[in-house]
């Protein structure tokens, strides 16, 4: 049976040529692709993240020009906290998509988490200049170039979220710390005022406040926000320095004694608090207390200079030479140079023996290069021509304790040995007379 002429022009009709290798492989890699798709949206959905990351990963292996896969990628590696392979999935999108705020952002947070700060910052500053009205990207640009020391790039990048957020506390916080290490310290103070007005709870606003105004010489803001701060921590040890420095500016001496003496009950073994108990105290009359607290000082800090002058001073406003030589011959080989100055006070009060034995224990500590040693040697100079000057009027009492002074002090004094030695006309030597002390 033949088949008709228009039926096997149908029958050709209907039949499809047969595809081509290329045809057929591009065919099944665009279904592998889209099975692997599918595959890592239904993991990423079942929340399987290392699998659907793998998955993502296996597309974007299939198809790496496809961004979206890269992007996955980074997004659920991010979330698996797995920084490196976040940031290799992020550059593989920019490297097709330069200008990909998301990945960039990724890429950031990535080179953050590596420690790779200056690129962390860079890639910050990029997403903000892609998209200036990100107030996001602009903070973390500011807090990344706080952390490297670079207030000029804080400043600016807080500045630039304040233009877009006035009251954002956080930027204003980077801002009053970049102008303070710029020592802009007007602008700090100004900014750290409004995180105060902003957050009054906030002690640390107030403490800062009023650390920047007491550098400003600026007390009376220094009180207030003192004040403000202990108002919200009664406790606070730097809040109460900082009153106490601005009473006593104000010449407030009583309340300020009544400040650090509830810093020394806080800290018993701390040196500030003492000497400013010690000082105060002396000054308002409480010659006692003053002792008492410069003594406790020197337990703490045994060559503390400024107890050892008080102490010093109180001895001799009160006569009490005695405990001034202690003080002198404990203390003065320290290196303590203004030792000399309260010898003199034992010699224009004409206790001669008494600054011979202190000298001498003196120079038994004291360095060579200690001004106590050339101060010696010009006393013992001045000794000898007293003695000399005592002995034409007649007074040989005097001039014997000068001769045992210097002795004392320079015991291979010849000068003084010969003349000690020497019998007077008419009289033996006179020898063993006490010293006079007045």
């Amino acid at each position: 049976m033949k088949t008709s002429s228009k039926r096997r022009k149908s029958i050709s009709a209907s039949r499809k040529a047969p595809a081509s290798p290329s045809e057929a492989t591009s065919r099944k890699a665009l279904g592998e692709v889209q099975a692997a798709r599918v595959l890592a949206q239904t993991l990423r959905q079942r929340k399987a993240l290392p699998q659907a990351l793998e998955a993502w990963q296996k597309v974007a292996e299939l198809a790496p020009d496809d961004s979206e896969a890269w992007l996955q990628s980074a997004r659920i590696a991010w979330t698996l906290k797995d920084a490196e392979t976040t940031q290799r999935c992020a550059e593989a999108v920019l490297r097709l998509e330069p200008d990909n705020v998301e990945a960039l952002r990724w890429l950031a947070r990535a080179h953050r988490q590596l420690e790779a700060l200056p690129q962390a910052l860079e890639t910050w500053r990029r997403v903000a200049e892609l998209a200036p009205g990100d107030s996001g990207a602009w903070l973390q640009s500011a807090r990344i170039a706080w952390t490297l020391k670079d207030a000029e790039t804080t400043q600016r990048c807080a500045e630039a979220v304040l233009c877009l957020e006035p009251d954002n506390v956080e930027a204003l916080r980077w801002l009053a710390r970049a102008h303070r290490r710029r020592e802009a310290l007007p602008q700090a103070l100004e900014t750290w005022r409004r995180v105060a007005e902003l957050l009054p709870g906030d002690s640390g606003a107030w403490l800062q406040s009023a650390r920047i105004a007491w550098a400003l010489k600026d007390a009376e803001t220094t009180q207030r926000c003192a004040e403000a701060a202990l108002g919200l921590e009664p406790d606070n040890s730097d809040a109460l320095r900082l009153l106490a420095h601005a009473y006593q500016h104000h010449d407030k001496a009583q309340e300020a004694l009544g400040i650090w003496q509830r810093i020394g009950e806080q800290a018993p073994g701390d040196a500030e608090a003492l000497l400013k108990i010690a000082r105060l105290a002396w000054s308002t009359g409480d010659a006692d207390k003053a002792e008492s607290q410069a003594k406790a000082l020197l337990s703490v800090a045994p060559n503390g200079r400024d107890a050892l002058a008080l102490l010093a001073t109180i001895f001799y406003r009160q006569r009490r030479f005695d405990d001034l030589a202690e003080i002198l011959t404990t203390y003065a080989g320290e290196n303590w140079t203004d030792a000399v100055k309260y010898l003199y006070v034992l010699e224009s009060a004409e206790r001669h023996q008494l600054l011979a034995d202190t000298v001498s224990q003196i120079l038994k500590s004291a360095p060579p290069d200690h001004e106590i040693v050339a101060w010696a040697g010009k006393i013992n100079f001045r000794w000898l021509a007293d003695a000399a000057t005592f002995l034409k009027s007649g007074d040989k009492c005097d001039a014997i304790a000068l001769y045992k002074a210097v002795l004392t002090v320079h015991p291979d004094n010849g000068e003084a040995k010969e003349l000690l030695n020497r019998p007077s006309p008419g009289a033996a030597t006179p020898a063993g007379n006490p010293a006079k002390e007045s």
